[in-house]
């Protein structure tokens, strides 16, 4: 469901009801699998060009286990950060390729500063909250979350920087509370592995997300050089 038919959905809370009681999803469930599909369209207000570009995403986000993988349905490349050991790794037809980032696994939470906004129902009885936040660098995102489970159902993340606009609308279909198949965490043995100076992390905790340090994008770990 995109974001302009959800408000025509939406049954928007009071503030006397916010206040009655603050709504209990912040973070998605520590383990889930399910589909990502994104449409992103981009403008040069000045120069009147746009383009947009279109990916559908398998998620896997296992926050228990310190392991994040997603996979391309169209090219079959996939990406795995394995945060117990600190890597990385992006893996093509008879290519794998790792680094070392020591980077710690965030947890997939609403920033502290998000607002809520209200709620809507999918159906005769789904309840959906509403959230949006915006950042220091002029990207504003809306979130839709179900009450019951907290798994997202959309988003929409609009960036503006100088002329140039960036709309991104995604929906996550299929989504399964739970890693049933383990399999999408998996690094070929002979993946070559490159290293980079990284200041030392204790790769082995693992955190809550700070205000501007979510991982709500999934895409970002396929933008490895």
């Amino acid at each position: 469901m995109s974001w302009y038919l959800a408000i025509a959905l939406v049954k928007l809370t009071s503030s006397a009801s916010i206040l009655d009681g603050e709504p209990q999803c912040k973070c998605v469930p520590d383990q889930w699998q399910g589909v990502l599909t994104s449409l992103e369209r981009e403008f040069d207000l000045e120069g009147g060009r746009m383009g947009s570009s279109e990916s559908n995403l398998y998620a896997s986000y296992d926050y228990e286990g310190g392991m994040f993988s997603i996979t391309d349905m169209k090219s079959g490349h996939r990406a795995v950060a394995d945060y117990t050991k600190g890597y990385k790794y992006i893996i093509r037809e008879g290519m794998c390729r790792g680094i070392h980032t020591g980077e710690d696994m965030v947890q997939m939470c609403l920033p502290d500063y998000a607002d809520y906004l209200g709620e809507f129902s999918l159906g005769t009885n789904l309840p959906v909250d509403i959230w949006q936040f915006m950042d220091n660098n002029n990207i504003s995102q809306k979130t839709n979350v179900i009450q019951r489970d907290c798994v997202p159902v959309s988003e929409e993340v609009y960036s503006k920087h100088g002329s140039y606009v960036s709309i991104s609308n995604s929906l996550y279909l299929d989504v399964s509370v739970g890693i049933n198949d383990r399999k999408v965490f998996e690094v070929p043995k002979n993946c070559m592995i490159q290293t980079m100076p990284t200041a030392p992390q204790h790769i082995q905790q693992r955190k809550r997300s700070r205000s501007g340090d979510d991982i709500w994008s999934l895409k970002d770990l396929l933008k490895m050089n």
